[in-house]
């Protein structure tokens, strides 16, 4: 493997794959392949395969991943939803998708990892607001805006894996139906230290999101750790939109 390619993926995801003779992403009973090369080889194929879609034969659910990624990035962003004035880098797919699922489970208190501009936090609010019930949590290292809201409490400062701020959340969450919806770092390393930190806090009955599972460090990431987690499944029910930013990481614990 190159040292380009070494420096995309960490080696602990590079020794997985090999381990588990996968080649990048199982969908169902279906594997996203380049050319059927073996999966180091695949690893930089995918990364072409962003920018040149027509070198793969592309199923139905990869191309509306592609076309989620081609349309995050029109315009640099310009298009990016707001709630209330403040930006909210998400799909709006998602945020209607996050509506229902606080209706349909009603948690009283939703983690959020990744501030950025707190329009995500609010909307979250706003909706509990409107539920008459829940609060949001959210936690960034040097967020860009904070919207006031009562329902709304800030972590700044420290990252979301900090064992301080991580101790602190499972104080609270012991004591509500929780949710969690990582979406700061999406590295392998962080989001998988996030995963390990965040999962044991969510409610049974409740979700865990992981954000941007449409970007490779992030889907692998949930890959690799979700077979060691029986307790949850995906829920491709949330899914059902087709354009979305979190495609298999919906994940919500049964058990």
């Amino acid at each position: 493997m190159s040292d380009i390619k070494t420096a995309f993926f960490p080696q602990e995801l590079i020794d997985y794959l090999h381990s588990t003779g996968t080649d990048i992403v199982v969908e169902g009973t279906e594997l996203l392949r380049c050319c059927g090369a073996e999966s180091d080889h695949v690893l930089g194929c995918y990364k072409r395969a962003m920018l040149h879609p027509a070198e793969v034969d592309w199923t139905s659910k990869q191309a509306l991943r592609w076309f989620t990624r081609r349309f995050m990035d029109l315009h640099d962003g310009a298009w990016w939803c707001r709630w209330r004035g403040h930006r909210v880098a998400k799909m709006p797919t998602d945020l209607w998708m996050y509506q229902q699922i606080l209706h349909d489970m009603k948690p009283e208190l939703i983690v959020e990892t990744g501030t950025w501009e707190g329009g995500s936090a609010l909307y979250l609010a706003d909706i509990c607001q409107t539920m008459g019930r829940g609060k949001v949590v959210t936690i960034d290292l040097a967020p860009k805006a904070t919207p006031q809201h009562p329902r709304i409490m800030y972590f700044e400062g420290a990252s979301s894996t900090d064992p301080r701020i991580v101790a602190d959340i499972a104080a609270g969450a012991a004591e509500f139906a929780t949710m969690v919806i990582l979406d700061s770092d999406h590295s392998y390393a962080h989001v998988t230290a996030e995963l390990n930190a965040y999962g044991p806090l969510v409610s049974p009955g409740q979700y865990l999101i992981v954000e941007d599972t449409d970007m490779f460090d992030t889907m692998m990431a949930v890959e690799h750790w979700l077979p060691q987690h029986p307790e949850y499944i995906v829920d491709e029910t949330r899914e059902i939109f087709g354009l979305t930013k979190n495609p298999g990481s919906y994940l919500r614990k049964v058990a």
